[in-house]
């Protein structure tokens, strides 16, 4: 059936090179019946050990279940008869990091465009995390299609409940977003995501790394910071931010996994929350507001230190 399949699909498409990436060469194809375009990714060389293959097809096989407006779709995985490719869904108006990049000349986003792009991201974590755990979050990971975020590359995914494959077809992260537990090599969960996916919404509510200042030379560096080194509280950075979207960043980037939300929908419910003022933080709201950040990154560097040594 497979092999039906895949003829038909091929004899469907048509090819136009593109680009190539980190997963390898990147093709913008069309079908000839109703000419819609779609991505064709390969694989730059084989699979050096069958461990790794099988990793591929497991993750490819449980990525085709994923449909979620805010997650990039995936339709078809190859990896038998010829080079490993993907064919997905295109995204042809860039990605989160681009975005940024062009938002920094026109200052900062209001609050409400900050919760719609959280909203937008959280909603496309839940679909993933209820198959896999993504292990590589970044704004280059999160591309722009006809006004929507879509989240894309499983290429480090990990099922959330195989707690024995410990490895992967592709590595361990991308250093600048790993969370404490993958620095440790722990058990891969979802509140690793919900790290990861705080410090992108820390950049989208200031436009720069949390760790942007720190001098990072090595990989140990990036380390560190990520296991000991709490960020300036976002509001420093962004005075404008809505307290609920200071404090739903500070509980994402917890190093320690017990003081983070449990699950995407605690972060939905959190930043939905009416309680607190929807507009600029007033003098005495800031003041509250610093206080109990500064207590919080407090005892946070304390359980830091307590486990580093």
């Amino acid at each position: 059936k497979a092999d039906i399949c895949l003829a038909t699909l091929l004899g469907q498409m048509s090819w136009y090179y593109t680009n190539s990436g980190g997963f390898g060469i990147v093709f913008r194809i069309q079908r000839k019946t109703d000419k819609k375009i779609f991505a064709l990714k390969t694989l730059q060389v084989g699979f050096s050990q069958k461990e790794y293959l099988d990793a591929f097809k497991h993750e490819g096989k449980v990525a085709l279940k994923i449909k979620n407006e805010n997650v990039m779709e995936y339709l078809f995985f190859q990896y038998e008869e010829l080079s490993p490719y993907i064919i997905m869904e295109l995204a042809e108006d860039g990605s989160l990091l681009n975005y940024l990049e062009k938002q920094k000349s026109k200052g900062f986003f209001e609050n409400k465009d900050i919760s719609n792009i959280y909203l937008q991201l959280i909603n496309g974590m839940k679909a993933i995390n209820k198959e896999l755990v993504h292990r590589d979050i970044k704004p280059e990971n999160i591309l722009l299609s006809n006004g929507k975020f879509k989240i894309t590359d499983f290429g480090l995914s990990k099922i959330s409940e195989d707690d024995t494959r410990t490895s992967t077809f592709k590595g361990s992260g991308t250093y600048s977003y790993m969370s404490p537990e993958a620095w440790r090599l722990q058990d891969n969960t979802l509140l690793m995501d919900i790290y990861s996916m705080g410090l992108i919404f820390y950049e989208i509510a200031t436009l720069q790394h949390p760790f942007k200042d720190a001098i990072i030379q090595s990989y140990e560096d990036w380390k560190k910071l990520h296991l000991y080194r709490e960020p300036k509280p976002a509001n420093e950075l962004n005075q404008n931010l809505n307290p609920i979207i200071v404090q739903v960043i500070q509980k994402m980037i917890s190093k320690s996994p017990s003081a983070r939300f449990k699950n995407w929908e605690e972060v939905e419910s959190f930043l939905k929350k009416e309680n607190l003022p929807q507009t600029k933080n007033t003098p005495l709201i800031a003041e509250i507001l610093s206080k109990k950040t500064e207590e919080d990154n407090k005892l946070s560097q304390l359980k830091g230190l307590r486990l580093k040594k």
